[in-house]
């Protein structure tokens, strides 16, 4: 198999406080909740996570990735993330970081930041072919992570502070 390694970072700036986004991100099942093709579920009582993704089918190849990630946090502002294989299921490896900073009154601007590398069953022909795909498809998954986060905290701003 083929490894795609990918690194992506985006930001969004949301109108809610840093501790509420904060809140809303440590909750990691819930904030990735509503994103296309992603399924979470926790996986052991120590903030560990299993992640499913498989993406509309793009012609010959779908994209399938399944990985578990341990999630720490500072209860602040940053929360990093990490590869924690438990069961040999996993099809990636990956690295992360989340940041928030605080922009103003109500204002906080969310960072990810993150490095994925799947497993991709392709030919030795194609793998310059696919690169491209693959890094578009983990571009559009944070893209769509942030999008989901600023949508949830502004609709819902009471939800946000209770978090």
């Amino acid at each position: 198999m083929s490894r795609f390694p990918t690194r992506a970072e985006k930001s969004i700036v949301i109108a809610a406080p840093a501790s509420a986004v904060y809140s809303y991100v440590w909750n990691v099942a819930s904030a990735c909740r509503g994103i296309p093709g992603l399924s979470v579920s926790r996986h052991g009582a120590d903030d560990t996570y299993r992640f499913e993704y498989s993406n509309d089918s793009q012609g010959p190849v779908t994209l399938q990735v399944r990985y578990t990630a341990k999630f720490i946090g500072n209860g602040k502002d940053k929360i990093r993330y990490f590869s924690s294989p438990t069961d040999g299921e996993d099809t990636a490896e990956v690295e992360g970081c989340v940041l928030i900073r605080e922009i103003g009154p109500g204002k906080a601007q969310l960072t990810l930041r993150q490095e994925l590398a799947p497993e991709t069953p392709v030919p030795r022909f194609l793998p310059n072919l696919l690169r491209a795909y693959v890094q578009t498809e983990a571009t559009a998954a944070v893209e769509a992570y942030l999008r989901n986060a600023k949508r949830n905290l502004e609709s819902q701003p009471e939800r946000a502070c209770s978090q």
